[in-house]
């Protein structure tokens, strides 16, 4: 379960209007966006990004708030999702896993919607999406 989730994108040179579009050929995006994790046994002490995300804690404090995962996609293609593997440690010393998929919206120009998934315990040699095929 999540509670918060924000975003913002930088779009350079892309032109949308109402269809039809003046330009029809958007430039790539780079996208951000921030989520706290919720109900973990424990509290998430560090989080790392695949090689087209980049991860990081923010906003932890002594006063014992839950900390934001702030992910920044590097590239985007408009029109394409792309999904971000996360990977964290729990203070315990539990790894756990989460995804945080960039889904595309309709649009000249589109934007995209992210849509974290929750962090849940890693099986030793699992891959950070889970898949244990």
């Amino acid at each position: 379960m999540l509670a918060a989730l924000a975003m913002s994108s930088m779009v350079a040179g892309c032109v949308d209007a109402n269809p039809p579009c003046a330009v029809r050929s958007c430039p790539a995006i780079t996208k951000t966006a921030a989520f706290v994790p919720t109900g973990l046994p424990s509290p998430l002490v560090d989080v790392t990004g695949d090689s087209n995300c980049l991860a990081q804690l923010t906003g932890a404090d002594d006063a014992g708030a839950d900390p934001a995962v702030f992910v920044q996609v590097l590239i985007l293609t408009p029109g394409q999702s792309t999904v971000c593997q996360l990977r964290g440690t729990l203070a315990d010393g539990t790894v756990v896993a989460a995804t945080l998929t960039f889904l595309p919206q309709q649009g000249c120009c589109p934007d995209f919607t992210p849509v974290p998934s929750t962090f849940a315990p890693v099986d030793a040699g699992a891959d950070a999406s889970g898949d244990h095929s």
